[in-house]
């Protein structure tokens, strides 16, 4: 006879870590899914006009409920809302019309894939009988006793935990597409092994379109989700268009807080962001075009003591546009506007080798501000960098939108003089 108490015991255990492997390895996907998707708005961002991504992907789900036989099911929840509304903000305010294809097709559920283990539909067994077998393979004379298991060898639970699992989760999935469809006025398909038919809807869909604006006359910004509707007067047509937003204060769920290397815009490798435009001078502080001019003399960055070997100071200049950065008009009659500029050195594999930032909150008169207006706000940085092959990550932050503008740039920085 087997413990039976003892090997539930196992089998409940060998679900709940199959569910918290899963449930880690979605969080992952999801937030680099998200990531890539705010990287692509920030990239987008300063291109004027709509823009039309087509986006292939098996999806993700907004929220994996409880499972039902798990020890801790609840261990296996996860909402991504609030993730998935944040992303569309910014690939709305981008204009950017996403139209998610679901490369799956059509799809059985999981349960019937012939790669399923059906481990979790293993019952447990309260006793054995015997069964007896020919030895030696075919027209063998002998017989053995093989242990064959008594009751139900189907666990019930198991299997309809796995085949709800598997229509929950396909519909969270189909939810997510269409809520970033909706939100962006673009166009989910899904249910359908008509791929190249799809994407020729959404590059039609995309050639095609108007754009309107307008102000709300309801200025109580609760923070709730406020509905768009267009009408076509005495027309049934199907019109696809973002399909509301939320009523928040402008910059509201901005950070109010220097960027840090996790933030997208300013990682190593990642796609430039135009959300912010800005020409830069970047050159050796031994370069002839600076002589006269006298370098900082105090280290340059936030991380000497990490500095080891010769290191070369350079110098970076920039212009930033101020006409996508927020101001404010106090009643002192000043413009305000608060921005940071970050330089972060990267080595090859991505890690930081210096950083250098300097944050600035103006209060400037209606002709300081329309001269920067034309000419671009200056600003003078520098950074010690090591020799060695480095890539310079650059990046000017709006701290009242948490908007970014970045650009990154290859050196070899060499310890010889020019």
């Amino acid at each position: 006879m087997r413990d039976a108490g003892a090997s539930s015991q196992v089998m409940d255990s060998l679900k709940q870590f199959q569910a918290d492997d899963s449930v880690f390895q979605t969080d992952l996907r999801v937030t680099m899914t998200l990531d890539a998707l705010k990287q692509l708005s920030g990239y987008l961002g300063g291109i004027p006009g709509r823009k039309n991504l087509i986006w292939f992907s098996g999806s993700f789900p907004v929220n994996l409920d409880p499972g039902l036989t798990l020890n801790n099911g609840f261990s296996a929840t996860r909402v991504y809302a609030e993730q998935v509304k944040e992303t569309s903000d910014l690939l709305a305010a981008s204009r950017v019309a996403v139209y998610p294809i679901d490369a799956r097709g059509l799809f059985p559920s999981s349960v019937f894939n012939v790669s399923n283990p059906n481990s979790n539909y293993s019952g447990v067994s309260h006793g054995e009988a015997s069964i007896a077998v020919p030895e030696g393979g075919r027209g063998g004379g002998g017989r053995r006793a093989r242990p064959m298991p008594s009751g139900n060898s189907m666990n019930p639970n198991g299997f309809a935990d796995d085949n709800a699992k598997f229509i929950q989760t396909t519909a969270a999935e189909h939810a997510a597409m269409q809520q970033i469809a909706d939100e962006t006025g673009g166009q989910a398909f899904y249910d359908s092994n008509a791929i190249k038919a799809a994407v020729a809807r959404a590059i039609e869909n995309g050639e095609n379109y108007y754009t309107f604006a307008y102000t709300p006359s309801n200025l109580n910004f609760d923070g709730k989700f406020r509905k768009i509707q267009v009408k076509l007067r005495g027309e049934k047509n199907r019109l696809d268009y973002r399909s509301g937003y939320f009523a928040d204060v402008s910059g509201e769920h901005a950070s109010n807080a220097l960027l840090n290397p996790s933030a997208s815009a300013i990682q190593r490798g990642a796609p430039p962001s135009s959300q912010i435009l800005f020409m830069v001078r970047l050159l050796p502080s031994d370069d002839p075009q600076l002589k006269g001019l006298q370098s900082q003399s105090d280290p340059a960055g936030l991380m000497p003591e990490k500095l080891h070997g010769p290191v070369k100071r350079y110098w970076i200049d920039y212009a930033a546009d101020v006409h996508q950065v927020a101001s404010s008009l106090g009643s002192d009659g000043l413009h305000h506007v608060a921005l940071e500029f970050v330089a972060l050195a990267y080595a090859h594999d991505g890690q930081i080798l210096n950083v250098a930032n300097r944050t600035f909150k103006l209060n400037l008169q209606s002709a300081q501000y329309e001269q920067i207006m034309q000419t671009g706000l200056p600003l003078h940085q520098e950074i010690d960098i090591p020799t060695g092959e480095v890539y310079l990550r650059l990046g000017v932050h709006d701290l009242a939108t948490d908007r970014v503008g970045s650009i990154e740039i290859p050196l070899r920085v060499s310890d010889k003089a020019k």
